[in-house]
């Protein structure tokens, strides 16, 4: 007989079974999921409202008979708050009871139904603010306005007279008041003349505030739903196998040799889904479908690429980069200047592939009948994921239903590992019954569909007697970060490249009179994705290290000289007349930093500047950031201090979000900077587990952190990925600093010890 037992109940027994302590939460039934927390909250199920009833006043936006507000939020919570932070937009213009407020995903299915009804539902590059600010304000002010509208016919007074305030609307002349909800119906049926105009960020009263997240209680009750969580009558469970092998196909497999193994129900072939085909065993438990796949005899076909590895990666990547490349940047003469340089600095980089790894494994449910499919999973991309299970199965998708659950971390890539594809077209081998697909860590780590792509530069800089720079010639080879979409024309040479390897050059901060940048895109076998940060991960690793490097050549100050490049730059340089700002920020971090004080032998401290700017227009984020390190003479490097400063543009939406996203940020990128890496041998990824991918520990994180936001005259790109970039380069530059040793290759740990 197969007991089942959840995450959570495994935690609480084996802590109690090995000594250890551990928090029993009780929770009285099933049900205790459903019941909704009072004030601001979501839903253990984020894809069901956490209370029903009330009047939809437009798509956004429902009100109930006891003012209750409920927003729909159009982007996947992943951990940076936007079930919090989205509503915040809205309401800031609603003038609603915030402790009022409760928000739920908007549903996908109505989304595509009503053709794009919130505009878009997939969550990338930062999106939630950049795209979302105006819309939200926008809906949360024609709701209020049509409130007012509703009262003011109903006193028969202009409704120029009505105030709304707190979700109540007052006639001051004469005294008399109405709640919001006792006008919404109404107010639903309005049609305005004209959209009222958005608040200016000098007007704000909610944006700005420090707010509790809504998600914060149903998280620490271990009440949230997320997709590895769902639980479904009849449901079954399949545990996945793909070729070991990048390209590779399934030959053949006998599924008598486990046929009659406990609770096993079938194998399901899986062609054309991601890079290799693989297969599928069903179980009535996830471990009996494990353990049967696990014996189930298999014969692959290695694929093309069965004799490939990272090696030949890197020396296709390093051949490239010894050829003439489509040049998107070319100004001034760089063979001249070159020539008649007082000094010549040169310098190959190179950044190894990387996984997403998030916490919660890859998983999907799926069912699939004739007429309806349905899914739940935590996911970014819930309206493509839509029509990807449309496609599958030939089902019209207005009769596809997403059910988007609570994520354990996404980082560019989530719910889009290859696991959707996987449960559709298992469930739909099973004629009706709902079946999770969950992955191991191994599988996780060896067959995401799509890598952050390694890369290789070969920098070159041509220095005056004054050490200034007289030409600066940058050449990149790597994959596209956004594989399957079309190359950009760019440049008046009309160069066709991967915009994400041109990322950050186009737009070039430091002063030179002659530049040229090349970008070599390749397609490789390995598949490539976005990751938390995309190509302006590589492209600053690239500039800031080498910047420091000619700072160091030319015998200066790596932040001053930083700051003197910048002042004599080209204001046309920098989006959104950002030069001054850049300044200013590294003004504030040696500032903040204690910048140029005497540290102790075997102490550096290095800096690192960015704006993420794309090619195509999305605003900027500043951020400078400064590191202090220590090494011992075996080479174990401690982090002692970090030193962040970040844009904060008009204003940060919820400045308690921002915190702990920053916070956040420095804990992903510290691990590619250490040990992370994604190596391959015979076109099979090397690394299985989190003992070869191993992140940084707890004990590891630096605990000297300061974070200090400067204000500028503009909407920021995000504050979801800013500062990853920035990481790798400002240690690398400090651990120069401390013992004279060039880091140009990550990770360190092949050539230096890991934190201590």
């Amino acid at each position: 007989m197969a007991t089942e037992i959840d995450r959570r109940e495994f935690l609480v027994t084996t802590a109690a079974i090995g000594g250890g302590m551990a928090l029993s939460l009780y929770l009285p039934d099933a049900l205790a999921a459903e019941t909704a927390i009072a004030g601001n909250t979501v839903n253990a199920r984020p894809w069901l409202p956490p209370a029903e009833g009330g009047v939809e006043v437009n798509p956004w936006i429902v009100i109930g008979p006891d003012d209750r507000v409920l927003i729909r939020v159009n982007q996947s919570d992943l951990g940076q708050g936007v079930l919090t932070s989205n509503p915040m937009m809205i309401c800031e213009e609603l003038e609603c009871d915030w402790s009022k407020v409760q928000s739920v995903y908007a549903e996908p299915n109505r989304h595509i139904r009503e053709h794009n009804l919130y505009d878009h539902l997939h969550t990338e590059a930062s999106s939630s603010v950049r795209l979302g600010r105006a819309l939200y304000q926008q809906a949360g002010a024609s709701a209020r306005e049509r409130l007012k509208a509703a009262a003011a016919a109903e006193w028969n007074v202009p409704a120029s007279e009505i105030e709304a305030k707190n979700s109540l609307l007052t006639h001051k002349a004469s005294g008399r008041s109405l709640r919001y909800g006792q006008v919404a119906a109404k107010a639903a049926a309005i049609k305005l003349d004209r959209e009222p105009a958005i608040k200016t960020p000098d007007k704000y009263t909610l944006i700005g505030r420090r707010v509790r997240r809504f998600d914060v209680e149903v998280k620490a009750r271990a009440q949230a739903v997320y997709g590895i969580d769902v639980r479904l009558p009849g449901m079954v469970y399949a545990a996945t196998k793909q070729s070991p092998s990048y390209g590779g196909t399934l030959k053949s497999f006998n599924f008598d040799a486990i046929r009659n193994m406990p609770g096993v129900i079938a194998a399901v072939p899986m062609e054309g889904i991601g890079s290799s085909s693989g297969i599928a065993v069903v179980a009535d438990s996830w471990w009996r479908a494990k353990t049967a796949l696990d014996k189930l005899p298999v014969v692959w076909d290695a694929g093309p690429n069965a004799h490939q590895g990272t090696s030949d990666l890197v020396a296709l990547y390093r051949s490239r980069l010894n050829q003439k490349g489509p040049t998107p940047v070319d100004e001034g003469d760089v063979e001249a200047a070159l020539k008649g340089a007082s000094k010549i600095v040169e310098a190959e980089y190179q950044l190894s592939h990387q996984a997403h790894a998030q916490m919660e494994p890859p998983n999907c449910t799926a069912q699939v009948t004739a007429d309806r499919v349905e899914v739940w999973m935590g996911t970014q991309i819930p309206d493509y994921g839509t029509n990807i299970a449309a496609k599958l199965t030939g089902v019209s998708p207005d009769k596809v239903f997403v059910h988007n659950c609570f994520e354990g971390g996404g980082f560019g890539r989530g719910g889009m590992h290859g696991e959707l594809e996987q449960a559709v077209t298992v469930a739909k081998a099973l004629g009706g019954r709902p079946v999770k697909v969950l992955w191991t860590r191994e599988e996780d780590l060896a067959h995401v569909n799509g890598y952050h792509p390694m890369g290789l530069a070969k920098m070159t800089a041509a220095l005056g007697p004054d050490g200034m720079p007289t030409a600066i010639w940058i050449r990149v080879a790597g994959n596209d970060a956004l594989e399957g979409t079309p190359l950009i024309t760019y440049g008046k040479y009309k160069a066709q490249l991967a915009h994400q390897l041109l990322r950050g050059f186009h737009l070039f901060p430091y002063a030179t009179p002659n530049l040229r940048v090349e970008v070599n895109t390749m397609k490789t076998w390995v598949p490539s994705a976005t990751w938390r940060s995309t190509g302006t991960y590589a492209n600053v690793f690239y500039l800031e290290s080498f910047i420091d490097e000619m700072a160091h050549a030319a015998g200066k100050d790596p932040l001053l000289y930083r700051r003197a490049l910048l002042n004599a730059a080209n204001p046309a340089s920098f989006e959104d007349n950002a030069k001054a700002d850049w300044v200013k920020a590294l003004d504030v971090v040696a500032q903040k930093s204690g910048w140029g004080k005497k540290l102790p032998k075997g102490t550096g401290m290095g800096v690192a500047i960015d704006d993420r700017k794309a090619v195509d227009p999305r605003g900027i984020a500043l951020v400078a950031l400064a590191v202090t390190v220590s090494v011992t003479p075996s080479g174990a490097v401690t982090i002692q201090r970090m030193d962040i400063i970040h844009d904060q543009g008009h204003a940060l939406i919820n400045p308690e979000a921002a915190d702990r996203q920053i916070r956040g940020m420095m804990a992903w990128g510290l691990g590619p900077v250490f040990r992370q890496e994604i190596t391959f041998n015979n076109a099979a990824v090397e690394q299985s587990n989190f003992h070869q991918y191993s992140p940084i520990r707890m004990n590891e994180f630096p605990h000297n952190i300061t974070l200090n936001y400067i204000k500028t005259n503009r909407w920021i790109s995000g504050i979801g990925e800013e500062v990853v970039p920035l990481v790798a380069p400002a240690i690398c530059n400090a651990i120069h600093a401390a013992t004279g040793k060039r880091i140009r290759r990550l990770p360190l740990r092949d050539q230096l010890s890991a934190p201590v």
